[in-house]
């Protein structure tokens, strides 16, 4: 069951300009982020969020996740084609043609009288954590905070833009795992605290409604441990008739 999911936008922004989105199904779960220096990223990271978590079946293997890909294009290929209908500026215009990019990561469960299996697909530096008895049994894509030094890769609008890394995963829940979807910042945040000695998934099961997530990332921002960037996490809890 999921137990929180929020976002929050960089200091000195509205929530309107964040650039992350989330979204939720029965047993799907993704975050998004998109991508700060195209044009309109946060569209393209609804799109991908949105339509990951509205697919009927786990989009594991290539062909699957192509097709999701390609179901994503053409989504945005339609609402691109629509808002150049009238009259835009000549930069707006260029912004739509270029397209836009995100990072992604999504999990599906598949409940069944053994367990509960899970497939999780990334691209970029948003992350997943799976802790078990408390502690970090799991990090995927990235496991280490100095990962995020380096330029991540993107989910472009179209393929011949730049090439996508997607990356999957698999593995098998148990009663009482937590999973964290989290963007980039707030993942740098977790893994760096881990290097410290430090839990801090106890601070994100502490995280319960907007205002306990303000006061973490206020609190991580004042002491320069986060980096003043968009924030999303949400919090996956498996729980016995999962």
């Amino acid at each position: 069951m999921m137990t929180f999911a929020g976002m929050m936008p960089k200091r000195g922004h509205d929530a309107a300009d964040c650039e992350d989105h989330f979204s939720t199904s029965v047993h799907r779960f993704a975050v998004a982020d998109g991508a700060s220096d195209s044009g309109y990223s946060q569209v393209w990271a609804r799109m991908l969020a949105d339509s990951f978590c509205g697919l009927p079946s786990a989009a594991a293997t290539p062909a699957e996740l192509d097709d999701w890909l390609a179901s994503c294009r053409d989504e945005w290929r339609r609402w691109a084609a629509e808002r150049a209908v009238g009259q835009l500026p000549w930069f707006a215009r260029e912004t739509l043609r270029t397209g836009a990019f995100a990072t992604f990561v999504g999990i599906a469960f598949s409940p069944d009288e053994d367990g509960a299996a899970w497939h999780a697909v990334a691209c970029g530096d948003a992350c997943i954590f799976l802790v078990r008895d408390d502690a970090l049994a799991a990090a995927f894509p990235i496991d280490a905070p100095d990962a995020f030094d380096d330029p991540p890769p993107l989910v472009p609008t179209a393929a011949r833009l730049t090439s996508y890394a997607l990356q999957t995963t698999t593995g098998t829940a148990e009663v009482g795992d937590s999973f964290y979807l989290v963007t980039d910042a707030l993942a740098c945040w977790f893994l760096a605290s881990i290097e410290r000695g430090d839990k801090p998934w106890a601070r994100f099961n502490d995280v319960r409604t907007p205002a306990d997530l303000e006061a973490l990332v206020s609190s991580a921002r004042d002491a320069r441990a986060l980096k003043n960037d968009d924030v999303t996490l949400m919090t996956v809890v498996i729980v016995g008739d999962a």
